[in-house]
């Protein structure tokens, strides 16, 4: 599904309406979704929570796994959830922020082509200006999503200095066929384990268990989506 945000703009925008509800066309093909670790606990119910590595800069990022195939999201269909949790990523569609770094603000912005548009609904923007209920919320859970974003950085970059992070061996076997997923990074809970009192003592000082926790608790959710998909092969 073709995406196209535009900055926010009641000269241009303040036509656009937004149907109630939430649409996941646009997760089509994504088998992956960003997370915060305060989101941990709640995906690690529904999804694993995993690691993948930046192409641009080498740094960790917290992902959740939606499929088992590059290409493929088993928990989120055009208008369905399997899952009871849905990720601060896809609550805030069809709202994105950009940076603007010459003003140095984060600027609203709202995909024109998404399929929750319509002639009639919620105004997203007033002649005044004013934001639509929907577009302040978006709003507001973007705002936190950008500082949780920073204590997640952190909390990832603590993590590889420790040497805690590590490539994940996932093989599932699917019809018979057995495939190992690459690219995954995870917890070492042998090493975390074995660190030095100073360490741990920093790991607590910092809060940081409760997501570690839930990462690997969350590692259990591979069977699940094994399960989702051999149900969709039915």
């Amino acid at each position: 599904m073709t995406k196209e945000f535009q900055p926010l703009d009641k000269g241009v925008h303040s036509d656009l309406k937004i149907k109630p509800g939430l649409s996941f066309a646009h997760l089509a093909g994504q088998n992956v979704v960003p997370l915060v670790a305060q989101e941990f606990g709640f995906a690690s119910a529904n999804f694993p929570v995993m690691f993948v590595k930046d192409p641009n800069n080498g740094e960790f990022r917290s992902v959740g796994i939606l499929g088992v195939e590059e290409g493929e999201n088993l928990v989120f269909t055009a208008d369905k959830a399997n899952t009871t949790y849905i990720p601060m990523d896809i609550q805030r569609y069809p709202f994105a922020v950009a940076r603007d770094d010459e003003n140095q603000r984060l600027v609203l912005c709202v995909d024109v082509k998404s399929d929750l548009l319509a002639e009639d609904g919620e105004a997203i923007i007033s002649e005044d200006g004013t934001l639509g209920a929907r577009a302040e919320r978006s709003q507001e859970i973007m705002k936190q999503y950008v500082e949780q974003e920073a204590v997640t950085r952190e909390l990832l970059r603590v993590l590889d200095e420790y040497e805690l992070i590590a490539p994940a061996q996932v093989r599932v076997t699917i019809e018979g066929e057995s495939r190992l997923l690459n690219g995954l990074f995870r917890v070492d809970d042998k090493k975390v384990q074995e660190l030095s009192d100073d360490k741990v003592l920093e790991l607590h000082r910092r809060n940081y268990f409760p997501a570690i926790f839930a990462h690997l608790q969350s590692l259990a959710q591979l069977q699940v989506l094994i399960d989702l998909k051999a149900a969709q092969q039915k």
